[in-house]
């Protein structure tokens, strides 16, 4: 019949089948030619049984799929069922050869989702055939053998098609109702998920609570309509054995392994979406502020605007907010504290996440937490407890520490709060002056250090930042409950300022002080901190330690040296704490700082944004340990993204900038990096440019002018750039009477100031811009305007082979194999040789073409042309002499660089 007709028998038969009367399967003949299936029958049944895994799961994503089409449609279900029983048959024959059981278990689970997913197992469509082909090829048995199998993809499938399975063994004259099929499946999710339990992959931890979600949806709506009461809730039921046997007693226990951790938080964050029927407050608020940023982009018609949520019935929202109730516990939250001490980064944050989202989903329904988190002897317990570990030299400890005093402040009421947050930021105020002054080492005769003195902050500042992450979501949840919104902007600010100080106490022990300035040092140590804070740093009468971290790898070998005496060792160890607490303290500084001025309830002070920014630059380019010049790295580009939406704070990006450029080319300031390649000084550019709004004009914006401003310090000085100048503007017949680089085409400059001037250069600024034009190239947020200037690279890196330096042609060296990744490949060449003249006759598609290239970057042509004339251009004598001069030179052990460097003719090649 027509589309009217099919509705209706559709909804007419899935009544009766929820009635529990007699409904007869679908009766319609097949028109499908058994000549026809013969054909095609034979060849996908092999390739679903392939030995290959990849094979097969291509074959089943490729060739059922189109089977649809090949039976005349969507509309033809009769002709669809035909074809999937006749394959499902075709394996069962394979089965009792000498197949691989697993294969051929797997192909027919895939063959029965294939049809599930084409919805011909529904009871108002389901064919006689296929549910006979179903149950033969399937039997019960067998199903519970797939569902406890051990192999991953095969109980996947399993899970995945057992609302399929399952109403194939009712016949047409058996009487079964819609809600003894789901307890039937309910049934047989209990036997076969602890099986489940241990697994691994993303992939298939997804899958699985995705089914979960699935069939906790279906079984709550088929049980509200089938009218059962409260007593005999089977959701309620399955949600218990879920959270008690499965996250509590399976997966969640003290020193459980990695596979079971990796399913059971995101099991128990599945069942808290359902509890709450998907609206989580943190995922709402996270989709409002994405939605705020991105209103003003225009919006874009969509085909699929996906379905509408389904209204819950009363019923179902007393189910559910019972199963909320069962996640609101005290062992449920005993599990996430043993989750919180496990030894995994990733463990730890799901865990706090989740117990986040069910404090906020408990508090927004009045269901009361546990007596843990809302008595005064639950509380002080806690407390004492998480300070414990938040000052323990172990980073996961003091990381636990730190998430538990966040969720006792997620778990306190509003006006309990500030006051809660105002005693942990003097506490960690507290212990970074006391560290402070431990680290203050009197000139005396042995000069031990006694490392039980030096009190650990670092855990208290993860706590502190993970408190102003909450706040915004906070405040909007007591606005829900009616129990005030208010967000106090002078917490953000001296938390700012404790930040600060935390970060200079830091750098007396992990930065790279110079010796010879004492002015350098009180930079560091006093003009950082914001003006009028109450934590400014205390001038000390003597100098803090600094102490030699040695180089990278010397972990390893300082371990395996024994100290001496009892003595010795325990003054290892003692430097060993000090030497990590400082790092450790200056990465989670440095992120607090960053939350305090970007997540500013209002705009943030400007003389704070400013010296926030400066002391981050001061930490960047003096640290002497990589990770913790990548955490200020991308503080740095956090607060320099918050100042695009403050008028009053535009300026000081590019004040930063200058600031870092000064630092590599003044003579007064310039030194060598502390860190290999001058990666302190091209983070903080990085952290600057990647945050201009600018990065996609064609023209303008602070990241051209940074990029010009490298280029133009990565060239020799001006007198031999005028020469290069003349050589390169004679050497093409059709070029512009003045060769101009092309990141010096929107700068403005006059033509006399493009490049260096003789008094002003130094090899250690072009070795920085060299450095850092590296990484900038290398850096892919930057790649829209940084591929304008990848010609003005190529160029810089082939002049830098030619200088006497060898830092000057090892950096140059870098800057030509980054550019060369970036534009052209790895491959270098876009067409490969033919094989009879010795090439491979393979060709590289992601390589372009030399026309492609020198179309790109004009300039490049003449530039190339010119050095290649100058690399050729030396006579066989001129050779002879080069070659008798280093003869000579190395028999006397005397030879200057600057004599025999040839020009470079393989980059050019």
């Amino acid at each position: 019949g027509n589309k009217q007709e099919r509705r209706r028998r559709e909804k007419e038969l899935a009544r009766e089948r929820k009635q529990g009367e007699n409904c007869n399967v679908v009766e319609v003949q097949s028109q499908l030619l058994p000549e026809w299936v013969d054909l095609w029958v034979d060849p996908v049944a092999n390739a679903l049984l392939s030995p290959v895994h990849r094979r097969r799961t291509r074959a089943a994503a490729f060739c059922l799929p189109m089977l649809e089409k090949m039976s005349g449609g969507p509309m033809r279900k009769s002709e669809m069922a035909h074809c999937f029983s006749v394959i499902l048959q075709k394996l069962d024959e394979y089965s009792c050869r000498n197949y691989d059981a697993d294969r051929v278990l797997w192909a027919k689970l895939e063959v029965v989702r294939q049809a599930r997913n084409q919805k011909l197992t529904k009871s108002s469509v389901l064919t006689a055939i296929l549910q006979e082909a179903i149950a033969d090829a399937i039997p019960i048995d067998l199903v519970v053998s797939a569902l406890t199998h051990n192999d991953p993809t095969i109980h996947l499938a399993a899970f995945s098609t057992l609302d399929a399975i399952i109403p194939s063994y009712y016949g047409a004259g058996e009487s079964v109702t819609a809600l003894q099929l789901i307890s039937q499946e309910l049934e047989l999710w209990k036997a076969a998920l602890p099986y489940a339990l241990k697994c691994s992959g993303k992939e298939h931890v997804a899958q699985m609570i995705k089914c979960l979600d699935d069939v906790l949806n279906r079984a709550s709506a088929i049980q509200s309509e089938g009218g059962v009461d409260g007593t005999d809730d089977l959701v309620i039921s399955f949600c218990s054995f879920l959270i008690n046997e499965l996250f509590v007693k399976s997966g969640s226990y003290p020193g459980t392994v990695a596979e079971k951790e990796a399913f059971a938080l995101p099991l128990a964050q599945c069942i808290l979406s359902f509890a709450c029927n998907g609206k989580i407050l943190s995922k709402s608020i996270s989709i409002n502020s994405v939605a705020s940023r991105e209103s003003a982009k225009p919006k874009k018609r969509t085909r699929n605007k996906g379905t509408a949520t389904r209204l819950l019935a009363p019923r179902e929202v007393v189910s559910r907010e019972r199963i909320l109730r069962l996640l609101a516990t005290s062992d449920v939250f005993g599990a996430i504290l043993s989750l919180l001490h496990s030894m995994w980064d990733r463990t730890r944050e799901l865990a706090y996440e989740f117990a986040c989202d069910l404090i906020n989903q408990a508090t927004l329904a009045s269901i009361p937490l546990p007596s843990s988190l809302l008595s005064a002897d639950g509380q002080r317990s806690w407390r004492a407890r998480s300070f414990h570990l938040s000052s323990s030299p172990r980073q996961r400890e003091a990381d636990t520490g730190g998430r538990m005093l966040a969720l006792l402040f997620a778990a306190l009421p509003a006006n309990e709060r500030q006051e809660f947050l105002d005693e942990m930021a003097n506490l960690a105020n507290d212990r970074i002056t006391m560290m402070g002054e431990a680290l203050v080492v009197e000139a005396s005769s042995d000069g031990t250090v006694d490392h039980r003195l030096l009190p650990l902050a670092y855990g208290l500042l993860h706590a502190l930042r993970l408190m102003l992450k909450q706040s915004r979501l906070l405040s909007d949840r007591d606005g829900m409950i009616n129990d005030g919104t208010r967000r106090y902007s002078r917490a953000y600010e001296d938390i700012a300022a404790i930040s600060s100080r935390a970060i200079q106490t830091s750098l007396a022990v992990v930065a790279d002080l110079k010796k010879d300035s004492d002015e350098d040092e009180v930079d560091i140590q006093q003009d950082s901190v914001a003006p009028g804070s109450s934590a400014e740093m205390p001038k000390k009468s003597a100098m803090p330690l600094n102490v030699n971290t040695g180089a990278i790898g010397a972990n390893a070998v300082y371990s395996s040296i024994k100290a001496g005496d009892q003595e010795a060792e325990e003054q290892r160890y003692a430097m060993q704490r000090i030497i990590m607490g400082s790092w450790l303290l200056t990465k989670e500084a440095c992120a607090t700082l960053a939350t305090a001025i970007v997540d500013h309830p209002s705009s943030p002070p400007a003389p704070l944004v400013e010296s926030a920014g400066s002391l981050l630059i001061s930490a960047m380019v003096s640290l002497k340990h990589q990770g913790a010049a990548f955490a200020a790295h991308n503080a740095l580009q956090l607060i320099a993204l918050a100042c695009n939406s403050y008028e009053a704070l535009l300026c000081f990006p590019e004040q930063w900038a200058k600031r870092i450029l000064h630092e590599i080319t003044s003579r007064e300031t310039v030194r060598d990096s502390t860190l290999r390649r001058s990666t302190g000084f091209a983070l903080g550019l990085l952290s600057l440019m990647r945050t201009q709004p600018s990065l996609s004009a064609s023209s303008g914006g602070l990241s051209q002018d940074i990029l010009a401003e490298i280029i133009r310090f990565s060239l020799p000085s001006a007198t031999i750039m005028k020469e290069n100048l003349q050589k390169w503007t004679a050497s093409g017949e059709s070029c512009k009477d003045t060769f101009v680089f092309s990141a010096f085409s929107s700068t403005g400059r006059s033509s006399s100031s493009l490049f260096v001037s003789d008094d002003s250069y130094e090899i250690r600024t072009r070795v920085h811009a060299l450095n850092i034009l590296r990484l900038a190239i290398l850096d892919a947020p930057l790649a829209p305007v940084v591929n304008k200037i990848v010609g003005d690279a190529f160029m810089s890196a082939i002049i830098g082979y030619s200088d006497a330096s060898w830092r000057v042609r090892s950096s140059a060296t870098m800057v030509f194999a980054a550019a060369m990744l970036r534009v052209v490949d790895a491959n270098k060449n876009a067409s490969a040789l033919p094989i009879d003249q010795g090439g491979s006759g393979k060709t590289c598609g992601a390589a372009i073409t030399a026309v492609e290239l020198f179309r790109c970057y004009p300039p490049l042509t003449h530039f190339l042309q010119a050095a290649l004339k100058e690399g050729i251009s030396a006579t066989e004598t001129d050779f002879e002499t080069i070659g008798g001069a280093m003869f000579a030179a190395g028999n006397e052990g005397q030879s200057t660089s600057a004599d025999h460097v040839h020009p470079a003719l393989f980059p050019v090649l």
